[in-house]
């Protein structure tokens, strides 16, 4: 992802898409979040430029063509979304199906639009740590700011777990 991709974000207002969303304005994306009626206000207030309540409008029958759909809820399959990505656009998931994994072998092969996912669990545990070191100074910094979990005093320090 570049500084001006339109990235759109399927799930937005989960614990994985809210933090997409942040993420990806952090690196100056132009985001599209899709989320429920009820969490429309929380998504927006995370910086999507736009967003989409899935009970009203289907993503994937509008004309916008984005650089990035990223499929936080395993709700959508590279199938369904291709068209609504450009010429050389990314589908991400964090379900990767069999329908995912196929395309990931054939599509980088035949074409510039392509479906993938990364294990990141798989990374060396150096680049795992240095990610997690550029989150935590996010975090720090407020620039992100997670929507779950809870807040426990252990006297003199505060710890936050994420659910």
């Amino acid at each position: 992802m570049k500084e001006g991709d339109s990235v759109l974000i399927n799930g937005a207002s989960g614990a994985v898409g809210s933090m997409a969303v942040m993420i990806t304005k952090h690196f100056g994306a132009i985001v599209t979040g899709v989320c429920s009626t009820s969490n429309i206000s929380n998504v927006a207030n995370l910086g999507a430029n736009r967003v989409i309540d899935y009970k009203e409008e289907d993503f994937t029958k509008e004309i916008n063509k984005y650089d990035i759909i990223f499929d936080a809820v395993g709700k959508s399959s590279y199938k369904s979304v291709k068209e609504s990505l450009n010429e050389t656009g990314i589908y991400l998931t964090t379900v990767p199906i069999l329908g995912v994994m196929i395309q990931v072998l054939t599509k980088k092969k035949l074409n510039k639009r392509r479906a993938s996912f990364i294990a990141a669990g798989l990374r060396e545990p150096n680049v795992k740590i240095e990610d997690l070191i550029y989150l935590e100074k996010l975090v720090i910094s407020v620039e992100l700011k997670p929507l779950y979990g809870k807040s426990h005093n252990l006297g003199n320090v505060t710890i936050r777990v994420f659910e």
